[in-house]
């Protein structure tokens, strides 16, 4: 299997880090009245961007892409991955819509890499949430690959297919890797 669930000492403490991070940055007041603080730095690689912000949690930055549907412009598929540098691994973050089988799990296609019955950590209202660790198998296939897709089932059991680009994943990678580093030295 290329991606392994989260241990409940280990990965576990990390992902709800990395959650809270982004909750908490969303929500923090500004650090001197008046002032406002400086938004994410962004650099974007094809369909992939890397996101980091001021921060001094394990997680500075992060890859990520969005699919939104071409119809709805409605977004269809998150994906976040975070290298945490305290362990030297990845942490990979779906967000898939509402209504899906929780029971069905969720799969990830990549060329030809299938990993089946990857299950729904949680769900809010802005969707259904997947995290899990990102083997290097998997970021390798990401980082190489042709096809990618995400695999959800409705509430009848019939699948539905959630494409992703791969485009700019393996730049988006060394940048994410790089900038991490160098946020996580400056501490």
């Amino acid at each position: 299997m290329s991606i392994s669930y989260a241990d409940r000492t280990g990965c576990l403490r990390d992902v709800r880090c990395l959650v809270w991070m982004c909750i908490l940055v969303s929500i923090a007041p500004n650090s001197v009245p008046g002032e406002e603080e400086p938004g994410p730095e962004i650099f974007t690689y094809a369909d992939w961007s890397v996101r980091c912000v001021r921060s001094s949690t394990s997680f500075p930055c992060d890859l990520v892409h969005k699919t939104i549907h071409a119809r709805t412009n409605q977004q269809v598929l998150g994906i976040s991955v975070a290298h945490l540098m305290s362990e030297n691994t990845n942490i990979i973050r779906f967000v898939v819509p509402l209504g899906i089988s929780l029971k069905e799990g969720v799969e990830l296609h990549l060329d030809d890499l299938e990993v089946k019955d990857i299950r729904v950590r949680r769900c809010d209202t802005e969707g259904c949430y997947i995290e899990a660790r990102l083997e290097d198998s998997a970021r390798e296939k990401m980082t190489t690959g042709k096809e990618a897709r995400v695999v959800v089932f409705d509430l009848e059991g019939q699948s539905i297919d959630l494409p992703f680009s791969l485009s700019g994943f393996g730049s988006g990678y060394q940048r994410l890797v790089t900038e991490t580093r160098n946020r996580f030295r400056a501490e």
